[in-house]
C-alpha cells in the first residue's frame, strides 16, 4: 500500500533535477563562476609561480622582458603593468581579469607591454579614465585578441604612440569602446568594436599624432573604418560601407550621402581643404561632424541631430557651414578657436546652446533659424563677429519685435550680448530652395512664418510654387528673393490658392541688387498653395504690331509707286 506514494515522490524528485538542470543549461549566468586558485600564474622566464597577477609583475624576480603566462581562471583584481613584461593568457574566453567595478583593471605604465588572450570586464565608474585597458603615456605597447566588455571605457590609448592593437573584441561598454588620444604612429588591425556608447574616436593636435595606420578591417557596429591620410581629389558617397569617416591631410575631396552614428566623431577632418561634406547623417555621435585645422570648406545640407556636438569647427578658418539642421544636441554648431566662417541657412533648434563661439573672431552669421534653444547664441572671448550681412539677419523664436514697414524685417535690434546684436532680425523662418533653368542653378530665398513645403519652379511656365500650412494666428507672410533670370522682375505676380485668396501689402519692388528682386506679400487667412509668376504682358508685341504697321505701309506706297510708274506715259496722261 506505501508503494505508491513512495513511486510517486521518486518521479518528483526526477522531475525536479530534471527542470534544474534544463535550467543551468538554459541560462549558464546561474552557474557560479569558477575563481582562480593559487599558483596559476608563472613567470615563464624564472619558472617561479604566483597567486596573482600583479604579485608575479611586482615580484623582484621578474625583469623587463620576462613573459607571463595566466591560467584559465576568474582574477578578480586591477592590474598595474610598470615593467615592459609580456602577460598572456590561456583563451581569451576562460582566461578573465574582472576589476569588481573599481578603477581601471588593466593600466600600462611602462613601454613594450604586451597583453593578449583575456577578457577584462568590469572597471569603475568614474569618469576620469576608469577603462578596461589604458595605455598610460607609454610607448610601443601591444594588445592583442581580448575581449573588452562592461566598463565605462574600454581601451584607452592615452598619450602613448606606437602602440599595436590586433584583433580584439570591444563591446558593450557603457562609454567609449576604443579611444586613441594623442597617440600617433599606432596601428590598429581587424578590431571589433560593438554596442558601445561611442564606438570609436581618436584626436590628437598634430600631423605626428594622425599619422596612423588603422586599416578597414577594424569595424564599429559591423561596418569599416575609413582612415585616409594624404588622399586628394575623390569622390566618397553611399557606394561605400562606411561605419565612421577620418580625413586627415587631405584636399579637394567629396563626401556625400553617408550616415554615421554612436562614434566620437561621426565624420572627423584634420587639415582638410577645398572639400565638399554634403547630404551627411550624423547622429548618437560626440561629435556629429567635427573639422580641425582645416580651410576653404563647404559643409552643406546635412543632418546632424543628438550628438553632444552638431557641428564643430576648431582651429579652422574661411569654411562655410551652410543649410544644415542640429537639433537636440548640447550644442548646434560650435566654433572653438576659429576664424572667419560663414554660417547661414542653417536651422539650430532644441539644443543647450544654439550657436556657440569660443575664441572665434570676425565669424559671420545669417539667414540661420534658431529655434527654441535654451540659449540661442553663446560668446566666450570673442570678437569682431557679425549676425546680419547689413540688409537681413537670422530668426530668433524669442524675439519680440514687430514689422513696422511691412518687410518682414524686426524694427528692433535683437541683443545677443552687450558686444553682439543682430541689426536686420528676421520676422519668419528662412526657406531657400534651388532651381534649375536653362542649365544653370539659382537660389530662391523666402521668409515666411508660415510653414512651407514642396518647392518647385517649372522652366516652361516661369512658375514657382509652393505648398503652405499657416500655424499662427496673425496674419501670415512672404518677403522672398528672385533671381533676374528666372523672371522679369518688372513682370511678377503672385496668386494665392489659385486667385481665391486676397493679396495683402504686396509689394513687388521691396528691393533690388541688380540680380534679384524682392518682393513681399501677406493675407489673412490660412492658404494651401502659393505661386508665383511671370505675366506674358500685352505691351511686349506694341513695339512689334507698331514695326508690322510701318512695314505694311511702306510696302504698300512701294507698290502705289511701282504700279504707276510702270504705266505708259500715254495711259497716264488719258487718265490725268
Amino acid at each position: 500500500m506505501r508503494k505508491k506514494p513512495l513511486l510517486a515522490k521518486a518521479l518528483l524528485f526526477a522531475l525536479l533535477a530534471l527542470l534544474i538542470s534544463l535550467q543551468f543549461r538554459a541560462f549558464p549566468c546561474l552557474i557560479p563562476e569558477v575563481k582562480a586558485h593559487p599558483n596559476e600564474v608563472t613567470n615563464v622566464d624564472t619558472g617561479l609561480t604566483y597567486s596573482s597577477i600583479q604579485e608575479a609583475i611586482d615580484a623582484t624576480e621578474t625583469l623587463n622582458g620576462h613573459k607571463i603566462s595566466i591560467s584559465p581562471g576568474i582574477y578578480y583584481d586591477q592590474v598595474r603593468i610598470d615593467k615592459s613584461l609580456t602577460l598572456i593568457g590561456s583563451n581569451p574566453k576562460t582566461t578573465i581579469i574582472d576589476g569588481r567595478g573599481t578603477g581601471t583593471v588593466v593600466r600600462v605604465q611602462a613601454d613594450n607591454v604586451c597583453v593578449e588572450n583575456f577578457t577584462i570586464r568590469n572597471s569603475g565608474s568614474n569618469p576620469m579614465l576608469d577603462c578596461g585597458i589604458l595605455l598610460d603615456y607609454c610607448f610601443g605597447s601591444r594588445i592583442d585578441n581580448n575581449n573588452v566588455v562592461s566598463c565605462l571605457y574600454g581601451i584607452y590609448v592615452f598619450h602613448s604612440p606606437n602602440s599595436t592593437l590586433t584583433c580584439n573584441n570591444i563591446s558593450e561598454n557603457y562609454e567609449d569602446g576604443l579611444w586613441v588620444y594623442y597617440s600617433g604612429n599606432s596601428t590598429l588591425v581587424k578590431n571589433r568594436i560593438s554596442d558601445n556608447r561611442y564606438n570609436f574616436g581618436l584626436f590628437g593636435g598634430s600631423f605626428s599624432h594622425f599619422d596612423n595606420n588603422i586599416t578597414p578591417s577594424n569595424t564599429v557596429d559591423g561596418k569599416p573604418i575609413r582612415y585616409l591620410v594624404d588622399v586628394n581629389d575623390v569622390v566618397i558617397q553611399r557606394e561605400m560601407d562606411i561605419g565612421i569617416l577620418y580625413l586627415i591631410n587631405s584636399g579637394n575631396v567629396t563626401v556625400n550621402d553617408l550616415a554615421f552614428t554612436r562614434n566620437g566623431h561621426g565624420l572627423f577632418a584634420w587639415n582638410l581643404t577645398n572639400s565638399l561634406i554634403e547630404n551627411i547623417t550624423a547622429s548618437e555621435n560626440n561629435y556629429g561632424i567635427y573639422l580641425q585645422s582645416s580651410a576653404q570648406n563647404v559643409i552643406a545640407r546635412n543632418n546632424c541631430p543628438n550628438n553632444w556636438v552638431g557641428i564643430c569647427l576648431q582651429d579652422s578658418d574661411r569654411n562655410v557651414v551652410v543649410n544644415n539642421l542640429t537639433p537636440n544636441n548640447e550644442k548646434g554648431i560650435s566654433l572653438y578657436k576659429a576664424d572667419r566662417n560663414i554660417l547661414t541657412g542653417n536651422t539650430i533648434s532644441t539644443n543647450l546652446y544654439g550657436i556657440r563661439l569660443f575664441a572665434s573672431d570676425f565669424n559671420e552669421a545669417w539667414h540661420n533659424n534658431l529655434i527654441e534653444n535654451t540659449e540661442q547664441a553663446n560668446l566666450v572671448n570673442s570678437h569682431g563677429n557679425a549676425w546680419d550681412n547689413g540688409f537681413e539677419g537670422n530668426f530668433w523664436s524669442n524675439y519680440n519685435g514687430s514689422d513696422l514697414n511691412m518687410e518682414g524685417l524686426g524694427g528692433i535690434v535683437y541683443i545677443i550680448d552687450s558686444s553682439n546684436q543682430d541689426c536686420r532680425p528676421l520676422l519668419g523662418t528662412f526657406f531657400d530652395f534651388t532651381a534649375r533653368y536653362r542649365e544653370h542653378d539659382y537660389n530662391i530665398s523666402v521668409v515666411s512664418n508660415w510653414a512651407l513645403s514642396n518647392f518647385t519652379f517649372e522652366p516652361e511656365s516661369r512658375a514657382i510654387r509652393f505648398s503652405v500650412k499657416n500655424d499662427v494666428e496673425s496674419d501670415g507672410f512672404c518677403r522672398m528673393r528672385i533671381p533676374h533670370a528666372l523672371m522679369n522682375p518688372n513682370q511678377i505676380s503672385v496668386r494665392i490658392d489659385n486667385g481665391l485668396t486676397d493679396l495683402l501689402h504686396y509689394n513687388n519692388s521691396l528691393f533690388d541688387d541688380g540680380e534679384h528682386r524682392w518682393i513681399y506679400f501677406a493675407c489673412q487667412t490660412s492658404p494651401s498653395e502659393i505661386t508665383v509668376i511671370q505675366l506674358r504682358s500685352p505691351l511686349i508685341w506694341w513695339p512689334l504690331f507698331l514695326s508690322l504697321v510701318v512695314l505694311t505701309a511702306c510696302v504698300t506706297a512701294f507698290l502705289v509707286w511701282k504700279r504707276r510708274n510702270s504705266q505708259s506715259p500715254a495711259s497716264r496722261a488719258a487718265k490725268e
